[in-house]
């Protein structure tokens, strides 16, 4: 019968601790705070999100409800009945 042999390690896991010690000082270096924020705006001016809160089109689920100005900034949502369910 052959000894087995024993297994190899497992790689080194990102600690926690090892975050939670980076973070303050982070908070409290001006510097990297500079060279953090000096990389990230070009890609925030080269791809910027488009922001929209407004729905794309109305669904109504019971009910009698009109949505105008839909795709435009101010939507005006009427429920023109007492049931009237609109999402």
């Amino acid at each position: 019968m052959t000894a087995r042999e024993p297994a190899p390690p497992s790689p080194p896991q990102p600690s926690v601790d090892s975050m939670k010690t980076i973070a303050p000082s982070l908070r409290r270096n001006l510097f990297l705070q500079a060279l953090i924020l000096v990389m990230m705006t070009p890609g925030l001016i080269l791809y910027p999100v488009p922001v929209a809160a407004n729905p794309v089109g109305p669904d109504v689920v019971a009910g009698n409800v009109n949505f105008q100005g839909l795709g435009t900034p101010q939507l005006d949502i009427n429920n023109l009945t007492n049931g009237g369910n609109g999402r």
